[in-house]
């Protein structure tokens, strides 16, 4: 790879940023792109880390690797909203659950087996 490869992966990474933090990470079909996006960035990264000392030198490049920075921080932001918006959806199911057992006359159980110690 050279330093022009190197600088259409950065360009390109910065592309994936910016998809990344376009999705709705509250809609199912974007859960598959997320999981797709991600994994080509990470390959970007890979390629990218022995390339960073040379493209840091380049204004233009360091303002590139700013912004895909910035993106990140922005990214790992709304993950961390969506993260708690699920975990309170987890919560408000685990007290209804709770709360409709409370008052049902009916017990359910799952599985398990009755033994009769008579004979």
């Amino acid at each position: 790879m050279n330093l022009k490869a190197a600088i259409e992966d950065l360009h390109r990474m910065r592309d994936i940023s910016v998809q990344l933090h376009e999705l709705n990470f509250k809609a199912e079909e974007h859960l598959e792109q997320l999981a797709v996006l991600q994994q080509e960035q990470a390959l970007l990264r890979d390629r990218l880390t022995p390339w960073i000392s040379q493209l840091g030198q380049d204004a233009d490049t360091r303002e590139i690797i700013q912004e895909c920075i910035v993106l990140e921080q922005s990214l790992h932001d709304k993950l961390t909203e969506c993260q708690d918006w699920v975990k309170e959806q987890i919560y408000k199911l685990r007290i209804g659950t709770m709360s409709k057992n409370a008052y049902s006359d009916v017990y359910y159980q799952t599985e398990g087996y009755f033994v009769d110690r008579k004979k």
